[in-house]
């Protein structure tokens, strides 16, 4: 485990478990972060999950609601959390390209039935 944090004061623990669906890498919940054990030192991936902890605590009872009732908040959480990640690199020194964090978006776990420009315009 790994302590971070959120608005420079809030600690966020982070869990380094591979108890986790196959196609994550990690996942937040509330005010706690897992990351899958290969992602320890991708940088990208944490601010990813860092946010989305900020959004908790910037809503803490209806972020999740919001994110599982509404497509539109949840591709908005979605986008900043990869804009975020864009500009961190991953655990090779690389960070993630527009199209790739677009790909994703567009995955079927988010649920959001959108387009690669859809996905490029919410990244934009």
């Amino acid at each position: 485990m790994k302590w971070r944090s959120v608005y420079r004061v809030i600690p966020v623990p982070v869990i380094y478990t591979d108890k986790m669906a196959a196609d994550l890498g990690g996942y937040a919940r509330g005010p706690v972060i897992w990351i899958r054990d290969k992602y320890s030192s991708d940088e990208g991936l944490h601010r990813h999950e860092l946010d989305h902890v900020r959004q908790w605590w910037t809503l803490p009872i209806l972020h999740g609601l919001l994110y599982k009732a509404s497509d539109r908040y949840r591709l908005r959480a979605e986008a900043r959390a990869y804009r975020i990640q864009m500009q961190h690199p991953d655990r090779t020194g690389a960070t993630l390209t527009l199209e790739d964090a677009a790909a994703r978006l567009m995955s079927p776990r988010y649920g959001l039935r959108i387009t690669i420009e859809q996905a490029r315009q919410a990244l934009a």
